[in-house]
C-alpha cells in the first residue's frame, strides 16, 4: 500500500511522468542518440562562440536565462 493517497488525475499524471522518465533513460543509453546529442551540442557551442565573437555575448546571456514554456 502506498504512503500517499492520490486522486485519479494525479495517478494518471504519475503514469505519464514515469513513462517519460523511462523513455529518457532509454534514449540516454542509446549510442546513436548520444552521438546525435553530442553533435548538436558541439554545433550550439560553435554558434555561441561565433555570436560572442560578433559582440552578441550580452544578448546570448539574456536569452539563455529566459525560461521557455510551451503549454
Amino acid at each position: 500500500m502506498s504512503r500517499f493517497k492520490y486522486s485519479s488525475d494525479e495517478l494518471d499524471m504519475n503514469k505519464v511522468l514515469k513513462m517519460n522518465q523511462d523513455v529518457s533513460h532509454s534514449m540516454s543509453d542509446d549510442q546513436q542518440m548520444s552521438q546525435t546529442r553530442n553533435g548538436a551540442d558541439s554545433n550550439i557551442e560553435a554558434s555561441l562562440a561565433l555570436l560572442r565573437s560578433l559582440g552578441k555575448g550580452k544578448d546570448i546571456s539574456l536569452n539563455c536565462n529566459k525560461k521557455l514554456h510551451t503549454f
